[in-house]
């Protein structure tokens, strides 16, 4: 039976592709959105999109829904949320992809632009939502990060697609002719 049911949007498309629980089983969703989206009463929980599509991450109260913290990761172009995980030590890990550019940290200057069609975005929130870090890859052809997960002893593992070449952290991914799968820890 459910114990609570929320929905959040406006006139415009908001998505959520995955959830994950933490260990209070606080539940986090990833997705995308245009426009604006509350997650709250009141426009502290309000997220804008600056133009097209723009990755999301939210976490949900596990007894009631209520917001706890919500974070966008715009762009210019289409930037979308695919995967989240959360590890032992409540920080979420999420990925996606960006077209275009995004900023994943939001700081002054941490604007990454895409080398390619589509490009890899991995970040890691702490617990209250904050970043921690993140990072990027591509290559001229389209990459997709599909899903992430974390093991019992931290280590994060990343799937989805390439049909280019790309490295993170000193490992090159290369497709070997149309989109091919990538697994990455």
């Amino acid at each position: 039976d459910a114990v609570w049911g929320k929905s959040f949007g406006d006139v415009f498309n908001q998505l959520a592709f995955r959830v994950a629980t933490d260990a209070a089983k606080n539940p986090v969703v990833i997705g995308d959105f245009v426009g604006e989206i509350k997650f709250g009463a009141d426009d502290s929980t309000k997220l804008t999109s600056p133009g097209a599509r723009d990755i999301l991450v939210a976490k949900r109260d596990a007894q009631d829904g209520h917001h706890l913290w919500s974070r966008a990761f715009p762009g210019q172009g289409d930037d979308i949320g695919r995967g989240v995980a959360v590890d032992a030590e409540g920080n979420t890990l999420f990925c996606g992809t960006f077209t275009v550019d995004i900023d994943l940290d939001g700081e002054p200057g941490g604007v990454i632009a895409s080398v390619g069609a589509n490009d890899l975005a991995f970040g890691k929130l702490d617990k209250n939502g904050d970043h921690v870090w993140s990072k990027t890859a591509g290559s001229p052809g389209n990459d997709e990060c599909t899903g992430i997960a974390v093991d019992a002893g931290g280590n994060v593992f990343a799937a989805g697609y390439t049909n280019g070449a790309f490295t993170i952290d000193g490992t090159t991914v290369t497709s070997q002719g149309a989109a091919d799968i990538f697994l990455a820890k």
